[in-house]
Order: structure tokens, then sequence, then C-alpha cells
């Protein structure tokens, strides 16, 4: 693989490889507006960092007439306007992204390009990152922080965040989360805590590194032409006929009869069986079961609650809105049957899931510690038996 081809998440662990490169997304209203590619730095469990270096080429979307887009827009008048995309050339500064997995904002650490001086620290909050096949994927929440060198620090923008709540970007629940997770990153700078401790200032790239190319898919003009895939996907019941399909994929697969199973219970008014499909293809699952929780303790402790399991995306389209559809469509259809409360076990492992689940209104139910078991194919053919620990979240449907 060359240098300026994507280096694809490790299917083991879902991250990336450190010096491989990656497309970083900003996008709003189910439209990229920019894509840029990055050098990853690190990828772990509680940070992802990512460089773009002078010298990268970008793509963005501008209004046909040339002028930028306008931050602050209700959606009827952003679908509204005509626009085009352009190519441009990284040239302000060095940059590294700091990101914590899970958490509603991104660290900028800011070099001059002439001489490598550290300029600025700024803090964009923005919805948790997503995974995609290529990269990340992320959606700014118009406030900002500018933090200088000796850590004085200012807001940015609030005139837009308040702008968005006008026109109905954003509730007023999300101005009040958005200003708390600000204000936890302020305490951050009071503190002089990492990165504000001044450990990442003389922070240098790997002189190997050749600046990264965006993959074909978004050159030409690609960017104008991509909206949501969303508007393809459709989000139906499974039924007799996506068996052979289902047993087929590979995030899906597994034991043998499983699907039919979950179809015959379905056909029993025992449990709902979400599919994601774009054009005939199966691209996620959602298990809704009606019973609750397994386990008698969980029940206990989340009772009149339905229960969502094996809920999955396939990789390369994660990221996309793919997995919030169904989430929704199994909101949509406990609401319709009237369960007032839904809920999932999430790994003890994977704070960054939690933390998404808990920004779609997910809460913690304190001492839900539990351990899910469940049988899978070992590659051989034989069924062994495969364990996570987790803890247990709630949501109340309105």
């Amino acid at each position: 693989m060359t240098d300026d081809q994507l280096i694809h998440a490790d299917q083991t662990s879902g991250r990336f490889e450190p010096g491989g490169a990656v497309v970083y997304e900003s996008w709003a209203m189910d439209r990229c507006l920019w894509a840029v590619p990055m050098r990853v730095v690190a990828d772990t469990h509680d940070l992802i960092a990512l460089f773009v270096t002078v010298g990268a080429e970008f793509q963005r979307l501008v209004q046909s007439n040339g002028s930028s887009l306008p931050r602050v827009v209700s959606r009827a008048a952003f679908e509204a306007l005509d626009v085009t995309t352009v190519s441009g050339t990284w040239r302000s500064k060095y940059l590294l992204v700091l990101i914590r997995p899970g958490h509603a904002h991104a660290i900028h650490l800011n070099w001059s390009p002439t001489d490598w001086s550290f300029t600025e620290y700024y803090v964009n909050m923005q919805e948790p990152v997503l995974r995609t096949a290529t990269g990340l994927r992320s959606t700014d929440q118009f406030l900002d922080i500018a933090v200088d060198p000796g850590l004085a620090w200012r807001w940015k923008d609030d005139d837009e965040l308040q702008l968005a709540g006008q026109v109905g970007r954003i509730t007023e629940e999300g101005i009040g989360a958005i200003r708390a997770e600000g204000e936890r990153v302020v305490a951050r700078i009071e503190a002089r805590a990492r990165p504000f401790d001044g450990s990442f200032d003389g922070w240098r790239p790997d002189p190997s590194w050749t600046i990264p190319q965006l993959p074909p898919s978004l050159k030409g003009g690609a960017l104008n032409r991509r909206t949501h895939i969303m508007e393809s996907v459709e989000i139906r019941p499974a039924v007799h006929s996506d068996i052979p399909l289902l047993e087929a994929l590979p995030f899906s697969g597994g034991l043998s009869g499983k699907h039919r199973d979950r179809i015959e219970r379905q056909d029993r008014d025992e449990v709902l069986y979400l599919l994601a499909l774009l054009d005939d293809r199966i691209i996620g699952q959602l298990l809704l079961k009606w019973d609750g929780p397994h386990s008698a303790e969980i029940r206990l402790r989340a009772p009149s609650c339905a229960e969502i399991e094996d809920f999955v995306v396939a990789p390369e389209w994660r990221g996309q809105g793919v997995g919030g559809a169904l989430l929704k469509a199994a909101d949509d259809r406990c609401r319709e049957r009237g369960v007032s409360r839904v809920g999932l076990g999430v790994g003890l492992e994977n704070p960054s899931a939690r933390a998404i689940y808990e920004h779609r209104s997910y809460a913690f139910v304190p001492d839900s510690e539990h351990r899910v078991t469940w049988l899978q194919p070992d590659g051989t053919g034989r069924e062994v038996e495969a364990h996570e620990d987790c803890v247990y979240l709630v949501k109340e449907l309105s």
C-alpha cells in the first residue's frame, strides 16, 4: 500500500494504525461540508490524535457564486442553496487534532507554518466523532474556545449557538449540554490539565510522513454529490426471504438458524427484528425484545423495559446515520406499542459507545454491571462461548 492510499481500520480493534492516512469529514444537515486527509498520530481507547500538514489538498462545499456557506441557517434554507465543490490547499497552520472518544469536543493545537512556533489551542465543540470505513466524521456544534499559549481563554461564536437555537438547529436542552461541555473544558484549561500543560507544544510529526491524498471518491466534485445515504436507506422488519442474505453477511453471520429463529419469534410477536437496507443490501440490524432484559437482576433495576440486542451496522457504513435510523425506528415501534422505556447493555471497555448512547438520552442504571454471554462460530465450524462485561442504559420514551 502506498503512502497516498487510505489505511483502513484494524478489523479486530476498529482503530486506525499510527502513521496511516484517514479522511476527516465535517457534516451538517446530512451533507459533507469539507473533507481533509490527515495522518494518524495515535488511536487508543482514550485518545485519537490526527495531524494535517501544510500542503494537504482538501475539498469543501461553497455556494455556486464562490462565496462560503452561511454558518447558521435553517435546514430549509440550507437545502435551497446552490452549492458546488472546490479544492483547496492547507496553508494556514500545522494542526494536531486531539479527540477523546465519546466526548463532545476536539482540541486543536496550532503551529505557525513558517517556523513551527506554537500559536494557539482551539477547542471545537462538536458531537462525539463517528468512525467511518476511511476515517472520522464530526458534526460542529457552533460554540468554540480560543486559548492563547499563556492559557488566557475566551468563548467564540456564542452568537452562532444562539442563532442555531432560533432557527431550529439545536434545542434549548442541546444548547445547555453544549455549554456544560464547554465549562468542563474550561475547568481543564484553568487546571492546566493535559494537553493545556504544554506537553504537546514541542510535538513534531514523523519526518518520514509524506503528504496524504484524498481518495478518488472525494475528488473532481464528488463532495457536491455526496448527500447522505439515508435518502436511499430503508428500515423495515426482517422477513423469511431475508434469511439467505443475513446468513451470508460477514458482520451478521454466525450461528446456524439464528436469523430464522428471530423471524419466527417476530411472527409470534415476541421480538422485532429490524434491518437497514441500501439498494437491497442489508447494511445493519437491530433486535428489539418486547419481554426486556434476560437477566432477572437487570429486570428488577430496569422494569417495564424493552431491550435492544445485537445492534450492528456494517463497518463500511458506520458514521453515516444508519445506526441512528435503526435506533429511531426502535423508539417509534416502542411508542406505537405503548412501551415507555427501552434499554441496552454496553461494554465496560467501550466508553465511546456509551457516550454516544448517553448523547441520545440513554441514562446509566446504577449497580447494573453484568456479564453477557453468547455462542459464536470460531472460524473452524465450532460454536464457542464468548462474553462481555456490561453496564445497562435506559431511555425514557416521551
